[in-house]
This record gives structure tokens, sequence and C-alpha cells, in this order.
């Protein structure tokens, strides 16, 4: 009897912990969703092409492979600007 009710009480623990943690993601992916918005405004606003406020997730990739497209360029304008010191 004791055991059941044992039983009956870890498994509603676990339900609990488990309904905050979906909780807990839902809120980290609505905040990660905000900051991407928030970039992408904000590169839009600079008047970097193919910059916008989008969900799709084939824009989303393509925006991604701009960002890297930059970082690798910026990087190459760094060390080509450190050979010429």
């Amino acid at each position: 009897m004791l055991e059941a009710a044992q039983q009956r009480e870890q498994e509603a623990m676990e339900h609990r912990i488990r309904e905050e943690q979906r909780a807990m993601d839902q809120k980290i992916i609505l905040e990660l969703d905000r900051k991407v918005a928030d970039q992408q405004s904000t590169l839009e606003k600079a008047g970097v092409a193919g910059f916008y406020v989008t969900t799709n997730p084939q824009e989303l990739t393509l925006q991604m492979n701009l960002l890297e497209l930059i970082r690798k360029l910026q990087q190459r304008g760094c060390q080509a600007g450190k050979a010429a010191l």
C-alpha cells in the first residue's frame, strides 16, 4: 500500500518535472525567436542585403549562410590587413 502511494507520488513528480521542462523549453524557444527577429530587423535597417524579418525556414537558412559568408569575408579582411602591416 505504502509502496503504491510512493510510486504514484513519484510518477506525479516526474510528470510535473516534465511539464516544467516543457514550459521552460517553450520560453527559451520564444526568446530565441525574438532574438532572431531583432537581429533580422537590425540588419535590415543597416541595409544588409537579404535581411528582413521572416520565420520561413528556407529564408532563415539563407540568412544564416549570408552571415557566415560575411563573417568569413571579415576574417579575411582582418588577415589581409595584418599582412600589410
